[in-house]
């Protein structure tokens, strides 16, 4: 059994906030409805994505699995950093594992 645990834009926004006023000594506002909002451009996101390159045979032709699959040719492939939005619409889900009976 787990525990699905969703954090919102907002709760984001305030902890991201806290973070910069505790470490930094930044007192900063990014609520992007005040007049001292201090946010450029949207929050992004960056993450990395593999951008596969599937094997093939000398012909050019695709090499696939027994299911009909294509290979990925590891070696060549690549992971390519990516930037997502992270608006007021968006949040960060996970699960926790409950082993504690939460």
């Amino acid at each position: 059994m787990s525990i699905e645990v969703e954090v919102h834009y907002y709760e984001v926004v305030e902890a991201l906030e806290l973070y910069l006023k505790e470490n930094y000594k930044m007192d900063v506002d990014f609520d992007i409805y005040s007049e001292n909002c201090m946010l450029m451009d949207a929050i992004e996101v960056a993450y990395h994505e593999l951008e596969p390159v599937y094997k093939k045979y000398k012909n050019g032709r695709v090499v696939k699995n027994e299911y009909g699959h294509p290979i990925i040719d590891r070696k060549k492939s690549k992971n390519v950093k990516k930037y997502i939005s992270f608006d007021e619409g968006s949040s960060f889900t996970f699960h926790i594992k409950n082993t504690q009976g939460y």
